[in-house]
């Protein structure tokens, strides 16, 4: 199960460069944008009924100065910007278990099957985001070194919940058996990730400064959008070689010993 990091780099710029992948970073902006969309909304309500006043948060910031920096908040009721806060932050999590699909080069129709498989990898994609999330938390508040070993350990393992539907649980426990195998490459990989997701980001915002803030977070946006799916596909790029060797490994053991 072991992966050379050279390759895989190679292999991610690839699924990075291909139409899919421009597919997604599109379809995860505007789901980024919906949720956008909605959380300024709330705010923007918020402030209108006043729900910050006499917090200690209008002592730290100028509630007039968050006013005038919510661009995309809309003008409609508090339901309606929740229901844009909960319909973008679901989009979120939908975009990015579509691009693990695709970026699999797996099978993807909209047959009942199909729809049912989806619906259980976005479920344990989400609730293993939302648990890896907490306990990442966890390890940084315990001197940071726990949350860091906890990010490369648990790196994987949202590719095999997009590529073989595993439970988030399995999942964890995959991403493990590719770590312990290849615990100096991933941590290579973590590093160069995060590299390129600061240049990314670092680039984004010398771009957007100085232009309408609308357009700045747009730019925001695809620069987030980008750093998104290049990590799937470094993901999905290790994931698929490892079991592919695994599985290759399996079958020359399967095969005949040789008759002398």
């Amino acid at each position: 199960m072991e992966f050379k990091v050279e390759e895989t780099l190679r292999g991610t710029a690839d699924r990075l460069l291909s139409p899919v992948a421009a597919v997604i970073v599109g379809l995860y902006v505007i789901a980024s944008l919906l949720f956008s969309i909605g959380q300024q909304t709330l705010i923007e309500s918020a402030l209108e009924e006043g729900q910050f006043e006499g917090t200690p948060f209008e002592g730290v910031v100028s509630i007039e100065d968050v006013a005038a920096d919510l661009p995309l908040a809309v003008d409609v009721s508090e339901s309606v910007g929740a229901l844009i806060w909960i319909v973008g932050f679901v989009s979120i999590f939908a975009v990015l278990t579509v691009g693990l699909i695709l970026l699999g080069a797996t099978a993807f129709d909209f047959s009942e099957e199909s729809g049912k498989s989806f619906a259980w990898k976005w479920i344990n994609l989400f609730f293993g985001t939302i648990v890896f999330s907490i306990l990442f938390s966890i390890g940084l508040a315990l001197f940071i070194i726990p949350g860091l070993v906890l990010l490369v350990v648990l790196f994987y393992y949202p590719a095999a919940i997009g590529i073989d539907g595993e439970s988030f649980v399995s999942a964890y426990g995959s991403s493990v058996d590719i770590f312990s195998e290849n615990m100096l490459g991933t941590v290579i990989l973590v590093l160069a990730w995060t590299l390129i997701a600061i240049t990314v980001q670092g680039i984004a915002f010398v771009i957007g400064s100085g232009l309408p803030t609308a357009i700045d977070i747009l730019i925001d946006e695809v620069a987030t959008g980008v750093v998104a799916v290049f990590l799937l596909a470094l993901v999905v790029e290790v994931y698929q070689t490892t079991q592919t060797r695994e599985q290759n490994k399996g079958d020359e053991l399967l095969e005949d010993p040789p008759k002398w």
